[in-house]
């Protein structure tokens, strides 16, 4: 995956080992090791990982919001229950502190704050898959295709 700007690469070798090479360093620096899946936010400025099934946020510039982050702080987001294996990340691309992602059989949207209690919610249950493109598709495991418009 490349940054709008191309001057980030990240790069999951064989051994599931994410990489980051900046252009402006030139050099490639190691994340981190076992990841199952990896998105750069629209912005460039985080990068939602999931291995092992959870979820979590590393960022690659220092950020101002809600909570402040250093570049290279990782924040692991601890779901309460037992949401099972998450997978399908999907950051949104009009709110960048939103993603989507699947378990067994819902898609979630929450928001990538780490603050308990997380701030999160089930859009659509048994779903098979899904895009988002400004509004959300959703194919059922029955076979209804329904359209979703979020707002913020």
């Amino acid at each position: 995956e490349v940054s709008r700007d191309g001057g980030k690469f990240l790069i999951l070798n064989e051994s599931r080992n994410l990489f980051i090479y900046e252009r402006s360093s030139k050099e490639a620096i190691g994340l981190k090791n076992n990841v199952q899946e990896f998105h750069l936010s629209s912005d460039g400025k985080k990068l939602g990982l999931i291995s092992g099934g959870q979820i979590s946020i590393i960022y690659l510039e220092d950020h101002n919001g809600d909570t402040k982050q250093n570049k290279g702080d990782e924040n692991y987001l601890n779901f309460s229950g037992n949401m099972g294996d998450l997978k399908n990340f999907f950051w949104m691309n009009d709110a960048s502190d939103y993603f989507l992602a699947t378990n067994e059989e819902n898609l979630i949207i929450s928001e990538a704050d780490p603050r308990q209690p997380l701030n999160f919610s089930t859009v659509v249950t048994n779903v098979k898959k899904y895009f988002y493109d400004k509004k959300l598709h959703v194919l059922k495991k029955g076979g209804e295709l329904i359209e979703i418009k979020l707002e913020r």
